[in-house]
């Protein structure tokens, strides 16, 4: 319907107004536009003197009348901001406007008088207003169903991709069992330099798969806020020798000296020994990967606050721009570098993640074939010098201990491990017992006394966890001594852990087996056992 108003009542009714034509050439202009606007004038394009905010592109006006389109538009100059809608009339597009009510601190500012307010602009705004207001709250519901639907979807796919990292841990760990476990019993079993130098290559390609596993482990724990960190004390000075040590043999095969300078950071602290040794690790191997010749030196000072440790090689280098690249994940420097060293490129972006959750950081100083140095920032404590203390005055020297009178039971499925596990424990005299489930193991349980049971998690007929629940619940029944079970089992992702403390096991020795942690974990038991005797 055309607008049927002339002269002053078009004004009255709508002082704020524009006509344009299609092209939104602009036709007239209402007086309190022109009050602000004096240079405007027909003819102007619309866009040479407003932007559209909504819709936020210039729109055709022909669609914003079918589609009643409420619009906002402000001058260029920021003085004005106009709220409406547009209407087709004869002569033209009506664009009927009102000023802004969110402008309303400045109004005062700006000039503005009774005339530029009549009844049926404030009628208009509030229209408007209304209109508005039922948009912006169907598209903030929208946005909520978007954000909630994005939600669950990244819940669900990070639920699948735990899944799957516990499934493929389990599978590529226990194979990985058969081949670790086997060459350590072949090399305590051989003298032969040549054999024992194959045996060791087959050791270490299995050891970095298994390096590998645990890194992808380790990133998916902390990207899922997994990663638990212990605060128990250590001797730092030997965490970062032992760690130096490790790589001295690397190091003198590629004709490198290492160097050790950790003296000012003697003591005890308070920490994860085991992610601070990880971030060393991870540090010195690459410095020895990516340095040819010259040395690679380790040094550790205390810092206000905690601890400085850095690692420092003659290799070749890394240019400036490529800093923040090398501590993302599965990033290098170049893709020559894995070409040319190998390697995953989750080592740095791992420590990196560690350092974080220790209230540290990670820094890099580097030039392209002028070596690097790393930085680690800890906040961590040190314990006083007196509660570090420890008098072994009144203890007896460790009595040899002997692992042959121990009775053990194994409840293992798969014959690759029985083997292995068999093998490993014959050559300290161990003579085992295996069965092939949780349930036989819970009747080999009840048959005899046991000093310590191996259990796997994931058997047929009954899993290890309920094998372990029904024995403590029998044990507490009938008061039976608690006997020690220890999960020996290639699930041990973080999530799983808890359910075997809550189902009871002593402990988890985790697959592939190592043989110095298998046996610290019988000795364990050993001294437990003693200790029940004496009480």
């Amino acid at each position: 319907m055309d607008v049927g108003l002339t002269g002053g009542q078009f004004e009255n009714f709508f002082p704020c107004y524009l006509v344009t034509n299609q092209a939104l050439v602009i036709q007239r202009v209402g007086r309190s536009i022109t009050k602000f606007l004096p240079d405007l004038l027909p003819g102007d394009r619309l866009d040479k003197w407003f932007i559209f905010d909504r819709p936020v592109a210039t729109p055709d006006p022909v669609a914003l009348v079918r589609d009643q389109t409420s619009i906002q538009i402000r001058s260029i100059d920021g003085r004005l901001h106009l709220s409406g809608c547009v209407v087709e009339q004869n002569f033209g597009f009506l664009f009927c406007l009102s000023h802004s009510p969110g402008r309303a601190a400045t109004w005062s500012e700006l000039g503005l008088t009774v005339d530029d307010f009549s009844l049926a602009d404030q009628s208009l705004a509030i229209s408007t207003a209304i209109s508005l207001q039922k948009t912006l709250n169907a598209e903030l519901q929208e946005t909520i169903e978007n954000l909630r639907t994005a939600r669950d979807a990244a819940m669900a796919a990070s639920r699948a991709k735990s899944a799957f990292l516990s499934v493929m841990s389990h599978e590529i760990r226990t194979p990985l069992n058969g081949i670790l476990g086997m060459t350590q019993v072949m090399i305590r079993e051989t003298s032969d330099e040549q054999t024992l130098s194959r045996l060791d290559i087959v050791r270490q390609s299995g050891e970095g798969l298994l390096s590998i596993l645990n890194d992808l482990l380790d990133l998916s724990r902390i990207e899922a806020g997994k990663m638990a960190l212990e605060a128990i004390p250590f001797d730092m000075y030997e965490l970062l020798s032992g760690a130096h040590s490790a790589f001295v043999s690397l190091a003198g095969n590629k004709g490198l000296s290492m160097r050790l300078d950790i003296e000012a950071i003697r003591g005890r602290y308070i920490g994860d020994s085991t992610r601070i040794r990880q971030i060393v690790t991870n540090l010195l191997s690459n410095a020895i990967k990516f340095t040819e010749s010259g040395s690679v030196e380790v040094s550790a000072h205390c810092i206000e606050g905690g601890l400085e440790i850095a690692v420092a090689d003659t290799g070749i280098g890394i240019d400036p721009d490529k800093f923040s690249e090398i501590f993302g994940e599965f990033r290098q420097a170049d893709t020559s570098i894995n070409r040319g060293f190998g390697g995953t490129g989750l080592g740095l972006s791992i420590a990196r993640d560690l350092a974080a959750l220790m209230g540290g950081t990670i820094s890099v100083e580097s030039r392209r074939g002028e070596g690097s140095r790393f930085t680690v920032r800890l906040a961590i404590a040190r314990v006083n010098d007196r509660e570090a203390e420890i008098d072994h005055g009144e203890d007896a020297p460790p009595e040899p201990v002997s692992l042959s009178t121990l009775r053990v039971l194994a409840a293992e499925d798969n014959e690759v491990n029985q083997l292995v596990l068999r093998k490993i424990l014959e050559q300290f005299g161990v003579t085992l017992t295996v069965v092939m489930n949780g349930r036989e193991a819970v009747d080999a349980w009840a048959s005899k006394p046991w000093d310590v049971i191996l259990m796997d998690i994931q058997m047929p007929v009954m899993s290890g966890v309920e094998a372990t629940r029904l024995i403590r619940k029998q044990e507490a029944l009938t008061q039976r001594r608690s006997t020690p079970i220890i999960a020996l089992t290639a699930n041990t992702m973080t999530h799983q852990l808890p359910e075997y403390e809550n189902a009871g096991f002593s402990g988890v020795v985790a697959k592939p087996i190592q043989v110095g942690l298998l046996m610290q974990a019988l000795l364990d038991t050993i001294a437990t056992l003693e200790t029940g005797t004496r009480a």
